[in-house]
């Protein structure tokens, strides 16, 4: 409990946002940071969930558990455990552990690194001897970075929600027949078992059979072929949600390529500054765009940052935030799920 108060400390020397997942434990401490992986149970089935899948978590003091994801939308069932990453390191939290689980889709543990690294850097800066023109030079390639970080986040968000558009219309046809065939079946299953077992006598063409109204139904009514149909439907949400999940795969894996390569610019412009370098605001913007251009993609639009004035002690004023993100929800087949 000391060590997280000394933590928390920390952060708010460094002016780093408190604001992350939060883990609140039945022992009545709290952990901030991020759940990286979330285990449900749904129907004796257990899952593994990564954190961007995630979307809300709630757990309940009676009852059911209620997660919701990104791909599914919200099921019921029983948290197993959770994979949190907190600054004392990453632990394996079980759900007799937790008391609540709060989850932050603007700020994870990744954005509150990031912050600490800027804080970092801006430190040494300032014990360096450094030259005018390199800090003006050095808190611009900050600038740049965040703004092609932010860019890159952005084509993320974009890449999912092509991915959402491209196959809505699929997804919300699969659902309705889903829905449709259910309502069917059971309104059948109702009637067989309201119809009357009392048999009565037909004649067709000169021969007499004699029959319950339940026995005509169970032989015209249609029920076992909805049933297959409902089968084939559940069969096609699935592999239509293997689809978009790979498709989704491949959206995150240009984002965290992206990513990398912001990140390796901003570390080499940032050293080449040190040892003296003149760069230029354009030469700098020209390296990040060559690094957040993938081969085949168009040059993306970035929000260029406002000029910082640097304060009399060699730090820098507010920073202007530019390229806020509003997180997206995706459409789930959360009712195209087998039983």
């Amino acid at each position: 409990m000391r060590r997280c108060g000394l933590l928390a400390c920390c952060f708010l020397l460094l002016g780093v946002a408190a604001e992350a997942d939060i883990l609140k434990m039945r022992a009545g401490d709290e952990l901030r940071g991020t759940a990286q992986l979330v285990t449900f149970v749904v129907k004796d089935i257990q899952t593994i969930y990564p954190r961007e899948e995630v979307v809300a978590m709630q757990v309940a003091t009676t009852g059911a558990d209620s997660l919701e994801t990104r791909s599914e939308g919200k099921v019921e069932g029983k948290l197993v455990s959770v994979m949190f990453d907190a600054p004392g390191g990453l632990r394996a939290v079980t759900r007799d552990k937790i008391a609540s689980l709060s989850l932050d889709n603007t700020t994870t543990m990744d954005s509150v690194k990031a912050q600490q690294k800027d804080e970092t850097d801006k430190k040494e800066e300032q014990k360096q001897e450094l030259s005018e023109e390199q800090k003006r030079a050095l808190t611009k390639n900050r600038e740049l970075y965040g703004s092609y970080k932010d860019a890159a986040e952005q084509m993320k968000d974009d890449g999912y929600e092509a991915v959402k558009t491209k196959y809505s219309d699929r997804v919300r046809e699969v659902i309705n027949d889903a829905q449709r065939l259910d309502r069917s079946i059971q309104e059948k299953i109702r009637r067989r078992e309201q119809a009357s077992t009392r048999s009565y006598s037909t004649s067709h063409g000169g021969s007499t059979t004699t029959i319950s109204e339940r026995e005509r139904l169970e032989r015209q009514d249609g029920l076992e072929r909805d049933r297959q149909d409902l089968e084939r439907a559940r069969a096609t949400g699935t592999k239509l949600k293997a689809t978009i999940r790979a498709e989704e795969k491949k959206v995150k894996d240009k984002a965290e390529e992206r990513l990398s390569r912001v990140e390796t610019a901003y570390t080499g412009l940032r050293a080449k500054l040190f040892e003296g370098q003149t760069l230029t605001e354009d030469e700098m913007t020209a390296r990040y765009e060559a690094a957040i251009r993938l081969p085949g993609e168009k040059a993306p639009k970035v929000t260029k940052p406002k000029t910082t004035k640097t304060s009399p002690e060699g730090g820098t004023g507010k920073t202007t935030t530019t390229g806020a993100k509003t997180p997206k929800t995706k459409q789930g087949l959360e009712d195209i799920k087998g039983e």
